[in-house]
């Protein structure tokens, strides 16, 4: 469903695509992102103990408003910790639809195109 309206949504434009790929970036793959980097590739020192600091914050943060979200549905609130895989997932779909869009003339499903 995602793949096929998701550059529909967008209005075809390859401007709203790039900031949605982009705020998709920031808010969900960015922190760990950085926190990782910093961990395995860094001695930390306070300046960089801050920056995990800050990046697992946001993590947690991130984590503690989906939880209502996750209850009131009835899912396990381990699903919480898959926001980043389905960040990539979204941004995956959403640029599939693209290149469906672009390339292939649009995107069709049931005889219909979007």
């Amino acid at each position: 469903m995602v793949s096929r309206t998701a550059f529909e949504q967008l209005n075809h434009s390859l401007i709203l695509l790039f900031i949605c790929i982009l705020g998709l970036t920031i808010v969900y793959l960015f922190p760990l992102a950085v926190m990782f980097i910093i961990l395995l590739f860094f001695q930390l020192d306070l300046q960089q103990l801050h920056l995990v600091v800050v990046n697992f914050t946001s993590f947690v943060l991130m984590i503690r408003i989906i939880l209502p979200t996750l209850n009131f549905y009835g899912v396990n609130k381990h699903f919480a910790l898959a926001f980043p895989i389905t960040a990539i997932l979204y941004i995956c779909m959403t640029i599939t639809s693209a290149v469906n869009y672009t390339l292939f003339f649009g995107n069709t499903w049931k005889g219909r195109k979007y």
